[in-house]
């Protein structure tokens, strides 16, 4: 039995060469242009990196808000539980085949949902881990 010989790819030969440099606009009374020069986000200016800062802290503040006011009825607490379970957050997600890495996909979701829970109200976990036990035992 004969094999072929392998074959190594063909390299394309590398060429150096410089980006053309960007053309910054010319002032203009348009407002629009005004706008899109304005918000271009310059990393170096130390105002604008405060400024995205407290723009991203108030956005998370908000967000973990939202899941306290959802974490302070029974209801909302029902919900986030059965998602974390639904998601495969308290059991192992090894199949020994590729469904194991869906399953990863749904348990880091539900992973995620639960550091949020621990950030925004970290007593709300244990809330509904004692509720959930009551509701077994009720219906067991």
């Amino acid at each position: 039995m004969s094999r072929k010989p392998s074959r190594k790819p063909r390299r394309t030969p590398r060429t150096e060469t410089t980006p053309p440099a960007k053309a910054t606009p010319a002032p203009s009374s348009s407002s629009s242009e005004a706008r899109a020069a304005a918000a271009t986000y310059d990393a170096d200016d130390e105002g604008q990196v405060e400024a995205q800062k407290r723009k991203a802290d108030r956005i998370r503040e908000r967000e973990l808000a939202d899941l306290r006011a959802v974490l302070a009825t029974a209801e909302g607490r029902r919900l986030v539980w059965r998602y974390l379970t639904r998601c495969g957050v308290f059991k192992t997600s090894m199949t020994g085949s590729s469904q194991t890495f869906f399953l990863e996909g749904q348990r880091n979701v539900g992973l995620w949902l639960l550091a949020d829970i621990n950030a925004a109200d970290p007593a709300a976990y244990v809330q509904m881990l004692a509720e959930s036990r009551e509701a077994e035992g009720a219906e067991g």
